[in-house]
């Protein structure tokens, strides 16, 4: 299976899921579960909300898929990394973590966009090659819908000027997979729905790498050993692997900073928020061999040489 296909995968739902199979002492049945989370069954219905079995179907199986959870006996169990991060039962204050944990490591992730383009989407590689491609887009030009409005840019028109006309070459096919993209991304906090009601994103991945400088050891870094540092983490984000496969894919970076010799506006967008937070500070010096420009198409670029992590 692949994540953004099926959509009635939901990661809320693959968290409750998860939950539901360690709330026992013994490995739960797989159809049991699903029926004791499905509205009109026993248990936790009330919880889920509007889902409908099959939304508790596919996300019970993309727990499984993802590692979270693992076959026993006949039923579920939650996997040791799931299992770990729970307290008192709940997932929820490690949920994105875990989330972005078992989706940047799982076995089908390294040549995502690759074998992506190659239509093998299974696994995380749908999720992957749309997320890669899409933090690869102007994190401060207009947000993104799928269909342009006034204000907004296109889906549809920036993946046909990367990937040319046949839709089944693009990170995202249809609405339906928007929609379901538009989740995950949220979900994983690597994007921001820009306004209340619209159906739009902004690249923002700032909640993901804060999680991710949270982690790292206090000090001083040359500002491109920080950017892959963090991209190790997050491999969708520039500099990453995923990104560098894109590259090749299309021919160039897609992002105007990076094309213009600076930093990806993405990696600004996180770092000048970080800096603002007070978890980072960005220095400039004079004897120093490595240099990033952040926002170089603007009137006031700013030249960076490192990055500290502050405690």
């Amino acid at each position: 299976m692949a994540l953004l296909n099926p959509p009635e995968i939901l990661p809320p739902l693959i968290r409750s899921v998860v939950e539901a199979a360690g709330a026992s002492d013994r490995p739960v049945n797989d159809d049991r579960l699903v029926e004791l989370l499905s509205p009109g069954g026993e248990g936790q219905a009330g919880s889920i909300g509007r889902s409908t079995k099959p939304h508790v179907r596919f996300s019970h199986d993309a727990a499984l898929m993802l590692g979270l959870l693992e076959d026993e006996d006949g039923g579920s169990v939650p996997a040791d990394i799931a299992r770990t991060a729970m307290s008192r039962g709940s997932l929820r204050a490690a949920w994105p973590q875990v989330l972005r944990q078992v989706v940047f490591e799982h076995e089908s992730a390294p040549r995502a966009v690759v074998e992506a383009v190659e239509e093998n989407t299974r696994g995380v590689r749908d999720l992957l090659f749309a997320l890669t491609w899409f933090l690869a887009q102007d994190a401060f030009g207009a947000p993104l819908g799928w269909e342009s409005q006034e204000r907004y840019g296109s889906f549809q028109t920036l993946q046909r000027s990367h990937f040319g006309a046949v839709t089944k070459r693009f990170p995202v096919q249809n609405d339906t997979r928007f929609g379901s993209f538009e989740r995950w991304s949220l979900h994983l906090g690597l994007a921001r729905s820009d306004e209340l009601g619209r159906r739009t994103l902004r690249p923002a991945p700032v909640p993901a790498a804060r999680d991710v400088v949270r982690s790292m050891d206090p000090g001083r870094y040359e500002v491109h050993r920080f950017c892959s540092a963090l991209s190790e983490s997050l491999p969708c984000l520039w500099p990453g692997h995923l990104r560098e496969q894109l590259v090749k894919v299309i021919g160039s970076d897609p992002d105007p900073d990076v094309a213009n010799g600076g930093l990806d506006s993405s990696m600004t967008m996180v770092l000048v928020t970080l800096e603002a937070e007070g978890r980072l500070r960005m220095d400039n010096l004079a004897d120093a061999s490595d240099r990033g420009t952040l926002a170089p198409r603007s009137q006031q670029p700013r030249t960076v040489t490192h990055v500290e992590v502050l405690a």
